[in-house]
């Protein structure tokens, strides 16, 4: 009987480790998730950079080119009257250890203005920590249309990206 006792708290205190490890990377996913679109309302390019995947900074030419490219697609789009209005993002729904990354997907509200019209998507964003979960980058999966593997090939392929939506009033 003392040895069932034993098992079983070592296996509590197993669990209770696991529980607490899961929760912290939960925390920094979800404060770094915040922290990034924050730096979007913002405007703070440098900052979301450091949230963005470093395969996608140098497929826009490295950090500089990247703010500016960034910066400039802003412009362009209150230029022809389309504001952000919302944006937020969501509790994770799928996460996975796979080899020596955590990856995870998290749904992201984005409400638009243009003009008079409105626009409401609910898109994915795939996130990615390669140390535990002390940091994360992030990528938008609409543009890739949920294939974040052309990306980066590390992404696991039990992740099940669900499809964007959009809804216009």
């Amino acid at each position: 009987m003392d040895k069932k006792i034993k098992y079983f708290a070592f296996l509590l205190f197993m669990l209770s480790s696991l529980f607490v490890n899961a929760q912290a990377y939960l925390n920094n996913l979800n404060k770094q998730a915040n922290e990034m679109v924050s730096a979007v309302k913002k405007r703070d390019y440098k900052t979301l950079l450091t949230f963005t995947h470093p395969k996608v900074v140098n497929a826009m030419g490295g950090n500089e080119k990247a703010a500016a490219g960034l910066k400039a697609s802003m412009k362009a789009l209150e230029d022809q009257n389309i504001n952000f209005t919302k944006m937020e993002v969501g509790s994770v729904t799928q996460s996975l250890v796979s080899g020596k990354t955590i990856q995870c997907i998290i749904p992201q509200l984005v409400e638009i203005q243009m003009g008079t019209k409105k626009a409401k998507a609910k898109n994915y964003l795939f996130g990615i920590s390669y140390n535990g979960g002390k940091n994360w980058y992030f990528l938008d999966t609409a543009p890739l249309k949920g294939d974040v593997r052309k990306l980066i090939p590390e992404a696991s392929k039990d992740l099940i990206i669900p499809k964007s939506e959009t809804t216009y009033n």
